[in-house]
């Protein structure tokens, strides 16, 4: 408890102007003891709480899975200033006879010493001045003991949910990627780079909150949050390469009669025996096998007959049309090669077309959702 909060005054230390320090004449380091005032619940959390994973993202908003007893609990630290609860299916905010709350000076000491949860957002200089004044050289401080709301306005706010482990089994780096793009389409898309249509945003949470976000969960938040249309295609592109051995395995475990090999032959046909289906020919398929049950990949044709301004052949397939342009598109985005370019004109059109992807991947996944499911177990 005592080198937890020798962290958190060492990081508020760390933002000391140095020559303000000379001249106050404070004490800091080792010798200066200060810390947080807790009760007894509040120094038990301190002490017990553990953190699962943990991330900085872009924006210095802090994401964290916490195990407290038998429980897990995510944190989001950001800088929204609306509490939002019903945002993911299985996230609930906390009862009020939890140990765990923001309210709690003992988790929120914890959290403030992690160096990656990030201080208000203020300029450093500013930041620093002001706690040498109210804080380090503030009169009347008792052993060196501080009240929480002493120090909560030199970080970011932060919100508290309960993880349902019925609806939430598992979670990872991925799904704190997941948890924090549905927040941020819940606070309507702020702080997005990208100029999303109100209907592309809605897909984005329609995908993020119903794929298998431990999975995927970090190409979607890469997608939303891109700064140019090339990569937030990229990424989603990346969400179908994830699905290509799966039809050809599939195929494969039928013949010698035994699906459930489906997970371990995902695993070892590439790292033992190096194998993955052709890229091409695997878009071609997975999109074959969707639009034989689904309209979303003749949708997806119609988007790129808007941006080539004209209409197909109605002798080719739509799924052979719309692999053969998704994959030119990839090819012109990651290969510097101009033989291989296709433009897109105009952000609408991207937008357009980012909705129109993300809605054949919502489907591609639920159609090979058992196949998944028994992949992701093998996995985790």
């Amino acid at each position: 408890m005592i080198d937890i909060n020798r962290l958190l005054f060492k990081r508020l230390e760390a933002l000391l102007p140095e020559d303000a320090v000379v001249s106050s004449g404070i004490k800091i380091g080792e010798s200066a003891i200060r810390h947080i005032h807790t009760n007894s619940i509040e120094e038990r959390v301190l002490q017990e709480i553990d953190v699962i994973d943990e991330i900085k993202l872009i924006d210095n908003s802090y994401l964290a899975t916490l195990k407290y007893e038998d429980q897990t609990f995510l944190i989001i630290g950001s800088h929204y200033a609306d509490e939002i609860s019903d945002f993911f299916h299985g996230l609930e905010i906390p009862s009020l006879e939890s140990d765990v709350q923001i309210s709690n000076s003992g988790l929120m000491t914890y959290l403030w010493s992690r160096d990656k949860f990030s201080f208000a957002p203020r300029s450093s200089e500013d930041l620093g001045y002001e706690l040498l004044e109210r804080v380090f050289c503030k009169e009347g401080i008792k052993d060196g003991e501080f009240q929480m709301d002493e120090i909560a306005p030199y970080f970011l706010r932060s919100q508290i949910w309960l993880i349902d482990k019925e609806i939430i089994p598992t979670t990872n780096i991925h799904s704190l990627h997941a948890f924090y793009t549905a927040f941020v389409l819940h606070q309507s898309g702020q702080n997005l780079f990208l100029n999303l249509s109100q209907n592309t945003q809605s897909q984005f949470l329609n995908l993020v909150t119903n794929s298998p976000h431990e999975l995927i969960g970090s190409a979607i938040y890469n997608s939303i949050f891109s700064t140019n249309w090339n990569h937030c295609f990229l990424e989603l592109y990346r969400c179908i390469e994830f699905l290509y051995p799966i039809p050809q395995l599939m195929d494969y475990a039928n013949v010698i009669g035994d699906l459930s090999l489906l997970p371990k032959l995902y695993i070892h046909t590439e790292d033992v025996l190096k194998w993955r289906p052709p890229e091409e020919k695997a878009l071609q398929r997975v999109f074959k096998d969707l639009d034989e049950v689904s309209s979303s990949i003749k949708v997806l044709k119609e988007c790129f007959e808007k941006i080539e301004t004209h209409q197909f052949d109605e002798k080719d397939h739509n799924y052979s049309l719309t692999s053969k342009r998704i994959y030119q598109l990839r090819n012109s985005i990651a290969h510097f090669r101009l033989s291989l370019k296709y433009d897109i004109k105009s952000g609408e059109q991207f937008d357009d077309l980012i909705a129109c992807l993300i809605g054949v991947i919502i489907e591609l996944y639920d159609q090979y959702k058992s196949a998944i499911i028994d992949i992701k177990s093998f996995v985790n």
